[in-house]
């Protein structure tokens, strides 16, 4: 459920006596001393993080809270990350198998890798769902959260025995490549094709569109053409582009990997929501016999802002399809700041401008 007024979530937990309450919050008005005595007055576990926005009602809030529910077992767990550790995040294998909700400080340097250090620990028995919380300004910040605090650098992990239906889709169509990411440092384009990276980029905007790209404001143009990350017999991995430095270093939300085939995209919106109506398909489709008892939607904020006023159209859209099958099920999410799922492979993918539907079934 949606609580725009912290009285009515501190009610909503007083009602609950078992299980684990997850609490997502948009970033506006979040106090989080507010928030931290109406978790500690609650009956069981409260965790959460705070996100650029919130998903309910077939729309978005930049304020508020969804709680969702999960009265089975559980296991929690908040892993360090700010250098991920060469030893095991578990000491021993988690008792729950099934789905992990993963949420993560989007602004920490090594997520991906601690993503995959958790996929190689946890391995096959799961699948995976979440996404980046933090605020909307990029600037690093304490975002995750149980009733004992506040955390930054940080995994909050919900084992969790439901399983769970994934569809994943963007919606980008592809206008140049591929280019050869020749010097990459983490999230940093240092060369493109062996040449400067803004330059390049620049070019290709320019020639493509209407568009003209700068250093000043790159982000502005930038947000309508992200990068992709070429992956055979799947859509790109998704890349935001988000600023670049006099040299015209080019930096991203996530990681490039060294020497990886990239493509400029564009995004057209009725393309990106028939994207975003192909995940809740997916997902739907991914289901045999069980009906889901929870739809979760993570959409990515810069969606949102490219989208503008038809972003409430994408929304609206997917809880059409979801619906249309399962009249009782209501969909929550998040806004989120990068996107993360299991992969076809099994392995986990961090993803940004992607719609992620999932439907928590037995």
């Amino acid at each position: 459920m949606y609580y725009n007024d912290i009285r009515d979530l501190k009610e909503a937990l007083h009602q609950l006596k078992t299980g684990v309450a997850l609490v997502l919050s948009g970033e506006k008005n979040f106090n989080f001393q507010d928030y931290q005595k109406v978790f500690s007055e609650a009956s069981i576990p409260v965790v959460g993080a705070f996100f650029p926005g919130v998903i309910a009602n077939k729309t978005h809030y930049e304020s508020g809270s969804v709680l969702l529910h999960f009265d089975s077992d559980f296991e929690v767990h908040f892993m360090d990350i700010k250098d991920t550790p060469k030893t095991e995040f578990f000491n021993h294998p988690p008792k729950v198998k099934g789905t992990g909700i993963v949420l993560t400080d989007s602004m920490s340097s090594n997520v991906e890798d601690a993503l995959n250090k958790l996929y190689f620990e946890l391995g096959p028995d799961y699948k995976f769902v979440g996404g980046g919380a933090g605020s909307l300004s990029l600037k690093q910040a304490p975002c995750l959260f149980d009733a004992n605090g506040l955390y930054q650098d940080k995994i909050l992990l919900l084992l969790l025995p439901q399983n769970v239906s994934l569809g994943v889709k963007h919606g980008y169509n592809r206008i140049d490549g591929p280019l050869i990411a020749t010097n990459v440092d983490g999230n940093t384009i240092k060369e493109l094709n062996w040449e400067n990276p803004f330059d390049l980029y620049a070019k290709i905007i320019e020639t493509k569109s209407d568009k003209t790209l700068s250093k000043e404001d790159f982000f502005s143009t930038a947000k309508c053409f992200p990068l992709g990350i070429s992956r055979q017999g799947q859509e790109d991995i998704v890349r935001d582009p988000i600023s670049c430095t006099e040299e015209g270093e080019i930096y991203c939300i996530d990681g490039i990997p060294e020497n990886a085939a990239l493509y400029v995209l564009e995004g057209e919106p009725h393309k990106m929501v028939d994207g975003a109506i192909q995940a809740a398909h997916e997902s739907v489709n991914g289901l045999t016999n069980s009906k889901p008892g929870l739809s979760l939607l993570i959409d990515c904020i810069s969606r949102a802002l490219f989208l503008d006023d038809e972003f409430d159209q994408e929304i609206s859209a997917i809880s059409g399809v979801l619906e249309q099958s399962y009249p009782d099920i209501s969909t929550y999410g998040i806004l989120s700041l990068g996107e993360i799922s299991t992969f076809s492979n099994g392995r986990i993918e961090l993803y940004n401008k992607t719609v992620l539907s999932a439907l928590f079934h037995e």
